[in-house]
């Protein structure tokens, strides 16, 4: 059975010597796609086993040398040749399931499943050569991501939509940092994320001129935060709620992070005056305005980002690289 992840890996695949148009447009499940009858045979010999041991092997052999999958007959006949090669495989039920192999493969050689199999394919090989290599294989890359994000989120009850944007775009900066770090020092692919972001983060990204500049420029030409507009028309509409509803509510955290960082990050604006908060039914709400003395805690809120991304367990932003 080791064949079967051998088979779906060429999903993955690039052949420069294929074109994308073989297999159409992409399957979005609104037209039809069923089997022709040479497919449709072929699948049942899955089910019967029937294919004889001297083809099997010669049809495995044939598709060792594949890149990629060319057609849906030749997918549907390696899992047929699959199964003829071991008969007493197919007949164990998959862990936690009641479902038995063979089941499961002539499930996953129905033409709804076959085609969208293959928008991988026709997604890949529509890609330029530099985007393409960075592409993961498997769902190993997703499952990670969620992993993130539920790391990310764990303390937060609920947002406005414009703090949860604020929030995914700042997990994006920390993670271009970092595989940016990693892509132009080789030896840095060995540390954790965390230990690369930290020390990417030890080094200001901005000099105290740079800040200053940029302050003033925006103070010239009137321009405001980005997110703010959005989040005043979020407070009128959550305002409109009826008392019973505002009490249930819970407010999420004030600061960028969550976590031991929101109060280190409350500390050292309120040092600098630039916290004013107020006490209500709902929770305690923040307001930080963009002001010069921030620039004096970009190291702190450094070390709040770090966490807030990584969790408390990262290294310390300070450090130099």
């Amino acid at each position: 059975m080791f064949l079967l992840p051998a088979f779906l890996a060429k999903f993955a695949g690039h052949d420069v010597t294929v074109n994308k148009s073989i297999w159409g447009p992409m399957y979005d499940g609104s037209r039809q796609c069923s089997l022709s009858p040479q497919e449709t045979r072929l699948r049942e010999q899955i089910s019967t086993q029937v294919m004889s041991k001297r083809k099997a092997q010669r049809i495995v052999s044939e598709a060792a040398h594949l890149q990629v999958w060319p057609t849906r007959i030749q997918f549907i006949e390696a899992l047929a040749a699959l199964s003829s090669l071991h008969p007493g495989e197919m007949h164990r039920k998959l862990e936690g399931s009641k479902t038995t192999v063979v089941k499961m493969l002539h499930s996953l050689a129905s033409s709804e499943k076959v085609e969208w199999l293959f928008n991988s394919l026709r997604y890949r090989h529509g890609l330029p050569f530099h985007v393409r290599m960075l592409l993961p294989s498997g769902t190993t890359a997703n499952e990670a991501l969620h992993a993130e994000l539920n790391n990310f989120f764990r303390q937060i009850q609920s947002m406005h939509l414009s703090t949860l944007s604020l929030k995914l775009n700042i997990l994006r900066l920390g993670k271009l940092m970092s595989h940016n770090l990693a892509l132009f020092r080789p030896t840095a692919r060995q540390m954790p994320g965390a230990h690369v972001l930290a020390r990417r983060l030890g080094k200001p990204v901005w000099t105290k001129d740079t800040w200053l500049a940029w302050v003033e420029d925006g103070r010239k030409n009137g321009e405001s935060l980005p997110y703010k507009k959005r989040r005043l028309e979020e407070q009128r509409l959550t305002s409109r709620k009826s008392p019973a509803a505002s009490r249930k509510h819970v407010s999420e955290p004030s600061s960028l992070c969550h976590g031991t960082a929101t109060s280190e990050f409350e500390e050292a604006a309120s040092k600098q005056n630039l916290l004013s908060g107020r006490q209500n039914q709902v929770g305690k709400e923040m307001t930080v305005d963009v002001s010069i003395p921030m620039f004096d805690h970009c190291s702190k809120v450094c070390s709040t980002l770090t966490h807030g991304i990584f969790g408390p367990n990262a290294s310390n932003p300070l450090c130099e690289w």
